[in-house]
């Protein structure tokens, strides 16, 4: 008899299990550090070059060995006309936060600001939370002035009779 009900009992732990309808404790799965990167902006500077930086975070618990690959892509700003395409590794095992630096190239062209993106993938012992920066390179070229019209002065004198021609230099600047 006491078989039989251990027999029994075995089964509808065995059914219940099966069902759903009893449940076991189990350990969750430790969590993992998530990184990050933010928007940045600079000037583009009427020549030579400048720097863009990104700043690539991480939070959450460390782990060691945390690394993340990141890649420029063109938006509205095309390399290598306005900045340097480029790639590489963060590695935090020296801090939380580590620079992208993106060279950008200056120019004298009146244009509208332009957009690049540097892109996160590849996240070793890590997840990603936020994967595209955003890169504003800022104009600050002055539109080209409006030209200026001018019109000199002339003196003539009136005369008795007849007419008398009095001649002005008009000017476009």
């Amino acid at each position: 008899k006491k078989n039989r009900i251990h027999r029994w009992i075995s089964s509808l732990v065995a059914v219940a299990l099966v069902a759903g309808a009893m449940s076991l404790p189990v350990a969750a799965a430790p969590k993992k550090a998530r990184i990050s990167i933010n928007d940045a902006s600079a000037h583009e500077g009427s020549s030579g070059e400048t720097v863009l930086t990104f700043t690539v975070r991480i939070q959450g618990p460390r782990t060691s060995g945390a690394t993340v690959n990141w890649t420029t892509a063109d938006a509205t700003a095309i390399s290598p006309d306005d900045y340097e395409q480029d790639s590489g590794t963060v590695s935090f095992a020296a801090g939380k936060q580590q620079p992208v630096r993106i060279i950008v190239k200056g120019d004298n062209i009146d244009e509208a600001n332009e957009t690049l993106h540097v892109n996160l993938s590849g996240a070793v012992n890590a997840n990603i939370s936020r994967q595209q920066g955003v890169g504003t390179i800022l104009d600050d070229d002055d539109s080209a002035p409006l030209p200026t019209l001018s019109i000199s002065d002339d003196t003539v004198g009136e005369g008795d009779t007849g007419t008398t021609t009095a001649s002005f230099e008009v000017t476009l600047s």
